[in-house]
């Protein structure tokens, strides 16, 4: 007996994908209909094999996904005439955004990534600054660049994403999503990819250094900034910025040949770690999938694009909007993955096991 719609749904929601994918092609329609199932795009389908779109969107779901008239071949059909659509509907062109990205020089997350902005102006504004000049002149000053911060470094992630997207969704090896769908971003050969476009992990790279028993990067960086005579806690810096402007300082210090070999060889055990990990991919997918914050915890098929500037890392963010390297790098790799087929992986969270298919690309310059 087939698994309804639903209760393969809440197996989804606890990433119980092993138990989905038991039944392969039960799992594949699965995944493909879950792919469409937001309103906007599951009545268009409804409509274009005659089906009642006036029903409640659940129940159009599960009339799609019982349908012997509705194969999967007509959903990806579907999918692809919809992004089509999406893509005439842009404003602007690849070229024309990536000249738009171009313009932002700097990231600054004004002191408000790992905490919402709210709780950063509250924190550090309204609980601190009891008098109404303070804190006038704080909403026109540090306030507002804080604001900035956070507005512009959160315009160019979400445009450059979408940058990224497109150049994996308009693959001849690609089946796109349409709209945003929780843990499917596109389809390789059928199996759902989950895309997760980020740097190199920090706390990996601080695994490394601690095998190296030198101490942290930051705990290094300060060793030698002291030795340089300069402040370790300079005013006006936040903490997570710290580590960027200590080293910018060194960088700058061309006249003293300690700070400036110190520099470089951070920079070479750095590119040492990066060139380890490319060699051996399955152990870095495995730490980045045992490595989540328990609040975002998934098993889902994951598709990791890590982006590293070799020469500085600080400088990563930059690979974002370098069009014709993503494209050449993607394209070569989708055909290796079509070829070869992901990595399966095995991992453990929480004392449980599980299994997902994963690979990784590194955009490196």
């Amino acid at each position: 007996m087939n698994t309804t719609y639903e209760q393969l749904s809440e197996r989804f929601d606890n990433n119980d994908f092993d138990v989905i994918n038991q039944n392969p092609e039960q799992a594949k329609r699965f995944y493909y209909v879950r792919s469409v199932s937001k309103q906007q795009q599951i009545r268009p389908l409804a409509e274009n094999f005659g089906l009642d779109a006036t029903l409640h969107t659940a129940e159009i779901v599960n009339e799609v996904f019982d349908s012997d008239d509705i194969t999967v071949n007509d959903i990806k059909e579907f999918i692809n005439q919809q992004y089509v659509l999406e893509l005439e509907n842009r404003e602007l062109t690849q070229d024309e955004l990536v000249t738009e990205l171009s313009q932002l020089h700097s990231l600054d997350w004004g002191g408000s990534q790992a905490d919402s902005l709210e709780k950063n102006i509250v924190h550090n504004y309204v609980d601190k600054l009891p008098r109404y000049r303070d804190i006038c002149e704080a909403v026109e000053g540090r306030v507002f660049e804080s604001m900035r911060g956070y507005t512009m470094t959160s315009w160019y992630n979400h445009w450059s994403s979408i940058l990224i997207e497109d150049i994996f969704k308009q693959s001849e090896h690609i089946t796109p999503t349409v709209g945003r769908i929780q843990k499917i971003d596109f389809f390789i050969n059928d199996v759902p990819f989950d895309l997760k476009v980020t740097y190199f992990p920090k706390q990996y790279l601080e695994d490394c250094f601690r095998k190296l028993h030198e101490g942290s990067e930051i705990a290094q960086v300060k060793r030698q900034c002291r030795r340089e005579h300069i402040s370790v806690n300079p005013d006006g810096i936040p903490q997570r910025g710290l580590n960027e402007y200590l080293q910018n300082c060194l960088r700058e210090r061309t006249r003293s040949e300690d700070a400036q070999d110190f520099i470089q060889n951070l920079d070479i055990k750095k590119r040492h770690f990066v060139e380890d990990a490319m060699q051996d991919s399955v152990s870095l997918e495995r730490w980045l999938y045992e490595h989540q914050g328990e609040r975002r915890f998934d098993a889902a098929n994951r598709f990791y694009l890590i982006l590293v500037n070799t020469n500085n890392m600080f400088e990563s963010w930059k690979l974002k909007r370098n069009l014709d390297l993503l494209k050449t790098s993607i394209n070569e790799k989708l055909e290796e993955c079509i070829e070869n087929g992901p990595d399966l992986i095995h991992f453990n969270w929480q004392n449980q096991q599980y299994t997902a298919r994963c690979e990784i690309l590194f955009i490196t310059v």
